[in-house]
């Protein structure tokens, strides 16, 4: 389980090597249909690194929306289910547990999903 934590040193590397695996995913899928999601990484982000290190019963209470955000973004459209399987993002976020840095990694490293998928000609 260790080789598939994210880290400050491999989240970008991470995120690449989903986006060249999943070319038929990417291909399809817009940025506008992970847009919803990315805003909310964003907010979280945002909050988080102001604070100092656990997460508040708050930053907590955050986090587990937006768990439910991205599995309800999943559950609206096939596409969002892939990207969200296959970039792992529910185990991803179910590692963050009350770690701050672990939840600014996980934003940074969708950050860089949204990056590559733009890169290697994800679609608008």
């Amino acid at each position: 389980m260790e080789k598939d934590m994210l880290s400050t040193t491999n989240f970008a590397d991470k995120a690449e090597k989903v986006m060249l695996e999943i070319k038929d995913v990417r291909r399809k899928i817009t940025t506008s249909q992970i847009r919803n999601i990315l805003t909310m990484t964003n907010n979280l982000y945002d909050r988080a690194r102001m604070g100092t290190e656990q997460l508040s019963d708050d930053e907590l209470s955050d986090l587990q929306y937006y768990k439910m955000r991205v599995v309800y973004e999943a559950g609206r459209d096939n596409l969002v289910k892939d990207f969200v399987d296959k970039a792992n993002l529910l185990e991803h976020i179910k590692q963050i547990n009350r770690d701050r840095e672990k939840l600014l990694v996980y934003c940074k490293y969708f950050e860089s999903l949204v990056a590559y998928h733009k890169y290697y000609g994800g679609r608008d």
